[in-house]
């Protein structure tokens, strides 16, 4: 029996935001990104997010203890993590994959990235400028 008196519980936001603070960790470690206010700065308001609602966290103020008897939201928080964790995980995949992408792609990314405004009207770091 775990901390909520359920022993059929499983903490899937708390795992799932785990998951995304893990992948934003490996984007900042990239060693051509060096200094990357934008990822930084995502990085730490899903921090705040996570400590704010308790996602990351097992025990009955979790996020996942929360919604317990709200399947329906706590399904679409989950797809939303896992939109995060997988945009974040191909972020890492384009970055550390060479020069040979960039030479391939630089016309489509530089289309793209110029063209994306993140919903607080910032842009996204663009992968041009890294080439290694």
């Amino acid at each position: 029996m775990d901390e909520t008196g359920d022993s059929e519980f499983y903490f899937v936001l708390r795992d799932k935001s785990r998951a995304c603070k893990q992948q934003f960790r490996k984007c900042l470690d990239i060693p051509c990104l060096d200094y990357d206010t934008w990822l930084e700065q995502k990085s730490a308001e899903f921090n705040w997010w996570t400590s704010g609602l308790n996602a990351d966290k097992s025990g009955p103020g979790s996020l996942d203890a929360r919604l317990r008897l709200r399947p329906d939201i706590r399904d679409v928080v989950a797809d939303v993590l896992n939109g995060l964790e997988s945009a974040l995980y191909k972020f890492y995949q384009i970055a550390t994959s060479g020069p040979i992408l960039f030479e391939e792609n630089s016309t489509d990314l530089a289309e793209a990235g110029s063209q994306f405004r993140a919903a607080d009207g910032t842009r996204p770091p663009s992968l041009l400028n890294y080439r290694s």
